[in-house]
């Protein structure tokens, strides 16, 4: 989101706000290598490549391993991957010219995104048989084109092989990668889509009407990553705001109504309360796509724990969930409970009389609001009233139908994001088949919504899930703290 601020005529005293919606929240995160050689064109190097880590290591008596690298330099900027600009980073460290290099076998780096967890490791092999290279300078070795994400934080460690076997010469470090102000990688893609380079140009015009009545009419140019603005006007502690969307509205289609489709614009702002399990730091990071994809795609005022952490903090967890149960059951706004393993095993553990709790429940400042949520809010829902104010729905790629408890079995099941639309008319109260019609909205079919900066996020954040997943079957087991 980027904001902008510019004042009036001096007769005004206005103040014009503009908010660019745009992906948001957390950038989906990816840890990766674009450049799998290793730097082996320098004279002196008997054998040279690059590996992964799963090889296991022979430890050494200490006397006989070489010490610990020493860090380099790092180079931040951004490269072409397909055709978008990411943020990449080289890691560079150097050999010290003791004796003990004539033992080295090779180096090993890992690196780790503090955020989601996720790491990689690789494992140089090399031999080198004089202590300094040909011009009297360190021996130095670099890991090229680490894909990074802005605002993200990395842990990095380093040590030469073989290890000893009493203590150990591991170098470690941390690096954060700047934001999107930063001129090094403002022009990635993920900046560019928060607006890092857009101009709004702004033209505002002072209109004088009848009865000699102000009024403000307000251009500026759109950003090719964001469909979504708001734009307010504040005088003199009058504050006015409006949402400009520069595509939206539901348009029906049919064989009978082709010629004519009938369109309508959605009234008001719905609201969406969202339920789920923190199953794991990529899950958590659907959640929040989605939330951002429902808020700036949809137009839907999304509330979400972690999004409302401190008052959640003031309150407490139960009557947090009380306050949004009350609040849903007296407006049009709804529940969404999004089913995962999670969910599920929290379910059959509340059942058995125990509690079932995750590492990221841990580590989360709201800590697990889904085992209060299911003890609140089950009792509701056996009223067939309330029915009508829940929706459940699971991720296909990443989730599963038996993750649904079966109390929630009497409501419609969605799966997203094949059935995200009709997720969508839903919240809307409105029917998507009609007599003669089928009504349709633009951009959230499954095989367009990821067009969208807001859905690609969306889309790549199930992907990276569903990847970690199938390299990782016990997955779920190795996130429980005390199953």
């Amino acid at each position: 989101m980027r904001t902008l601020r510019t004042t009036n005529m001096a007769a005004i005293y206005a103040t014009l706000v503009w908010f660019f919606f745009t992906t948001g929240l957390a950038p989906s995160s990816f840890l990766g290598i674009l450049n799998q050689r290793p730097d082996c064109n320098q004279a002196g190097l008997d054998s040279c490549q690059m590996n992964n880590c799963s090889v296991r290591h022979a430890l050494v008596p200490r006397q006989r391993a070489p010490t610990g690298p020493e860090w380099g330099s790092e180079y931040l900027g951004v490269r072409l991957v397909n055709r978008r600009p990411v943020p990449v980073m080289n890691v560079t460290w150097t050999l010290r010219s003791d004796a003990s290099i004539l033992t080295l076998q090779g180096s090993e780096l890992r690196i780790v995104d503090k955020s989601t967890k996720q790491s990689l490791c690789v494992y140089f092999t090399y031999s080198i048989s004089q202590q300094l290279r040909f011009n009297s300078s360190k021996w130095t070795f670099s890991l090229a084109g680490v894909v990074v994400e802005a605002g993200h934080s990395y842990m990095m460690s380093a040590f030469n092989l073989p290890e000893p076997d009493v203590g150990d010469y591991r170098i470690t470090k941390q690096v954060t990668v700047p934001g999107c102000n930063d001129k090094r990688i403002r022009s990635s893609q993920m900046c560019l889509e928060n607006g890092s380079l857009w101009h709004p140009e702004v033209t505002p015009v002072l209109l004088v009407g009848k009865h000699h009545l102000l009024s403000v009419v307000v251009g500026f140019r759109a950003d090719v990553y964001s469909d979504l603005y708001q734009v307010s006007i504040e005088n003199r502690g009058v504050h006015l705001s409006q949402n400009v969307s520069r595509v939206g509205g539901i348009s029906t289609s049919a064989s009978a109504a082709e010629e004519h489709p009938e369109c309508f614009q959605v009234e008001g702002r719905r609201k969406v309360v969202i339920i789920y399990s923190l199953d794991h730091p990529l899950y958590r990071n659907i959640i929040l796509k989605l939330s951002a994809f429902l808020t700036a795609r949809c137009g839907t005022e999304v509330v979400l724990d972690l999004l409302d952490s401190t008052r959640l903090g003031i309150l407490g967890r139960v009557q947090w969930l009380d306050w949004q149960r009350e609040e849903v059951e007296g407006s049009s706004a709804k529940i969404l409970l999004l089913c995962s393993a999670g969910v599920q095993a929290k379910w059959r553990a509340m059942c058995g009389g125990k509690t079932l709790l995750l590492k990221e429940d841990q580590r989360s400042p709201t800590g697990d609001t889904l085992t209060p949520a299911l003890s609140l809010l089950l009792p509701h829902l056996v009223g067939s009233a309330s029915l009508e104010k829940y929706i459940v729905a699971y991720f296909g790629d990443v989730c599963s139908p038996e993750h649904v408890p079966w109390p929630f079995h009497v409501v419609v099941r969605y799966q997203l994001m094949k059935q995200f639309e009709e997720l969508f008319f839903r919240i809307l109260d409105t029917e998507k088949h009609g007599p003669g019609r089928v009504q349709h909205i633009r951009g959230l079919a499954e095989d367009k919504y990821h067009r969208c900066p807001f859905g690609r996020a969306l889309q790549e954040a199930i992907q990276a899930f569903r990847e970690y997943q199938l390299e990782n079957p016990h997955w779920f087991q190795e996130e429980c703290v005390n199953h």
